[in-house]
Parts: C-alpha cells; sequence; structure tokens
C-alpha cells in the first residue's frame, strides 16, 4: 500500500463532502471524490482506492447496496458509513452486516474520523500482508517440490529459477556449481517467460555457511535486463565448507522485511541441489565400479561366436547390480548371469561380492 493512502469520499452534499476531504486531507491522504454510487463504484473498479468514505444515503442507490457490491468484488477495500439521517441501532447494524468496516453518524468530529480511518487501514494492511505472505509461501511449496522432484541438476536449475519468478512476480536468476564442476546460471526473463541456462562465474571465497544476504549493483549480475532503477537482492545459501554456494538474485523492490521468502528459498534449493549431488556422486561411484568389475574381453572358445551387451533400463539406472561372467574352467565355457536389486552403490557393492563368490 502507499505510503499516503487515497480515501475516496462518496457524499451527494456539496458542503459535507467538503469538510469531509479537508479533514482528510490535512491527516495526510490523498483524497478524491464522488457525487453518487455509480461513480463511486467506477472509482473503485479503476484501482488506487484505499479506503471509501460513503453517506449512507445517494441519490441514485442505497449506500448499503454500494457497499455491498465493493465487498463483494474488492473484498481488500474498507469501507466507513457516515450518515446524517440512518442514525438508530437498526441502521448501524445494518451497514455493518452489509460490509461496512465503521459506522460513524453526524455530527462528526474530525479526530474521531481520522482515528478511525487509521484504525481500519490498520488492520486492512496487516490484513493484506498475511495475504501477501501466504501467496508467497503457496508458491515457495510448489518450487521446493518441483527442485526436489527434478530429474537432472539443469531442470532443477529451471525448476528454482522458474520458481523465484513466480514466487516474487519478477526477474530472477539461480547459480550454483554441478558435481561435475561447472557454475551455471539458469535465467528467467519474468513469470510466465521460459528458462535458459548460462555459463556463469561467481568469487564464492567469502560466501560463510548458512544463508546471507546482500544488496548489490544490477551490473554485478548482467545476465539480463533488470528493472531499472532498482537494485538486487543476493541470497547466497552454503551447507559446507567443501561445497560452493548457490544464490538466487532478485530486484530488491520484491522483498519485504528479513527477506524470510528469499532465504527459504535459497536453502530449500541448495538442500535438492546437494540431493542431487550426491546421488550424482552415488551413481559415478556404483558406474566406476560395476565397470570394472566387469570381464574386460570375451574369451575365445573353438566353435562359438560369443557377444556382449549390456543395455541399460536408462540412463539413470545404468549402474546397479546387473553382471556377467564368461570363463574357461577345465575346458568348459562358464557362463554366469546375476541380477542385485536396485541400481545403487549397495547393488553394486553387493554384485561384487557375488562375481567374486562365484570366481
Amino acid at each position: 500500500m502507499a505510503t499516503h493512502p487515497t480515501v475516496l469520499v462518496v457524499d451527494d452534499n456539496s458542503a459535507k463532502r467538503y469538510l469531509l476531504v479537508n479533514w482528510l486531507t490535512r491527516a495526510g491522504f490523498g483524497v478524491i471524490e464522488a457525487e453518487n454510487g455509480a461513480e463511486a463504484l467506477a472509482r473503485v473498479e479503476s484501482g488506487d482506492v484505499d479506503l471509501v468514505v460513503l453517506d449512507v444515503r445517494l441519490p441514485d442507490v442505497s449506500g448499503f447496496d454500494v457497499c455491498e457490491r465493493i465487498k463483494d468484488a474488492y473484498p481488500a477495500v474498507p469501507v466507513i458509513h457516515v450518515s446524517a439521517h440512518a442514525v438508530d441501532v437498526v441502521d448501524r447494524a445494518q451497514g455493518l452486516t452489509r460490509g461496512a468496516d465503521a459506522y460513524l453518524t453526524e455530527p462528526i468530529e474530525p479526530d474521531e474520523l481520522v482515528a478511525t480511518a487509521h484504525a481500519v487501514l490498520r488492520y486492512y494492511q496487516a490484513r493484506q500482508r498475511a495475504e501477501f505472505l501466504v501467496e508467497r509461501l503457496l508458491a515457495l511449496a510448489d518450487t521446493t517440490v518441483a527442485v526436489h522432484t527434478a530429474s537432472t541438476f539443469t531442470r532443477l536449475l529451471e525448476a528454482a529459477a522458474a520458481g523465484a519468478a513466480r514466487i516474487f512476480k519478477s526477474p530472477a536468476v539461480v547459480v550454483a556449481e554441478s558435481s561435475d564442476g561447472d557454475c551455471l546460471a539458469a535465467v528467467a526473463t519474468g513469470t510466465d517467460a521460459g528458462t535458459v541456462i548460462v555459463p556463469w562465474t561467481v568469487d564464492d571465497r567469502d560466501v560463510p555457511i548458512g544463508a546471507t544476504v546482500r544488496v548489490t549493483d544490477p551490473a554485478e549480475w548482467a545476465l539480463l535486463d533488470w528493472p531499472a532503477g532498482d537494485t538486487l537482492t543476493v541470497a547466497a545459501a552454503r551447507l559446507r565448507d567443501d561445497r560452493p554456494p548457490l544464490y538466487v538474485v532478485v530486484p530488491t523492490s520484491t522483498q519485504t522485511a528479513r527477506t524470510p521468502v528469499l532465504v527459504q528459498l535459497a536453502q530449500n534449493v541448495t538442500a535438492a541441489v546437494e540431493a542431487q549431488r550426491s546421488f550424482d556422486e552415488e551413481h559415478r561411484i556404483a558406474v566406476t565400479l560395476q565397470r570394472s568389475l566387469l570381464p574386460r574381453r570375451i574369451p575365445e572358445v573353438n566353435g562359438l561366436d560369443l557377444a556382449v551387451r549390456y543395455e541399460p533400463a536408462s540412463a539413470r539406472t545404468e549402474g546397479g547390480g546387473d553382471f556377467y561372467e564368461l570363463v574357461m574352467l577345465d575346458g568348459h565355457l562358464l557362463l554366469a548371469v546375476g541380477d542385485v536389486a536396485g541400481h545403487s552403490l549397495h547393488a553394486a557393492t553387493v554384485m561384487a561380492e557375488l562375481r567374486h563368490a562365484v570366481r
């Protein structure tokens, strides 16, 4: 919400409207005016209205009806009813029941009007902040699931950058190093834009363990055209001294106090990268172990043409517990085929034990 909230004053009595506008203006509010219900609804629909001060009796439609229609379409816009005629309990009850946040009867004191306006705005500002945070946390949860279920490192980075763009409704960059030592940046130019992966180098010597946040110049991260006149907020997360940090970069104007969602996003993506890196390392060890134990060559046997082909189910299950053995034993050909369940380092280790036992 703006520093100086905008109040819409709706009253067909020009003298009364002048007083309300004058009191609110002196209190520091921005004020716009409307003379009837139709004009009031049009003003609210045009946007930039933070509070409506609404007379109950209007020449074209009841103020109760106008309030109800405003609340149906814009539930986050507070309404204060004012009236010189509908002043009994039944009128106040009807006004509050149909959506008004406060009901003032004339004669109205200037201080009472200003204090009531500040009170209802405080409530709605807190509500808007809460709804804003909830929206971001829901998008953060979706992004966390996406990065943890990504099948490859590059897809993980793409999901992280696209998620950051959705969370903050802005361009976003995520930078991390793969298990092969390649430092890559995933660049999302907007909420609905695609994500591209490009090489990028970052000096990470001074990044401590944990999560840190700093504000920097866009020239330091010239990966895209950042919003003009804004700085960048960079969240860095690092799990261990021997692991490179991960960076999430977004415009500073998207951030709230203490940047909690940005920090949580960086930590979640870092955990997903670490899991991906651990999987890649284990997979590499399993493949190396399996290939080192398989026969280097096929024995030559008179009268037999021998050929072997190992075809994994997929690239991600290339290593595991499958093995074969072809060896001459006392003039006979021994053929052994084994399949240890699983595609992990443990399966490859068990395979090595079984093959050794067979030999």
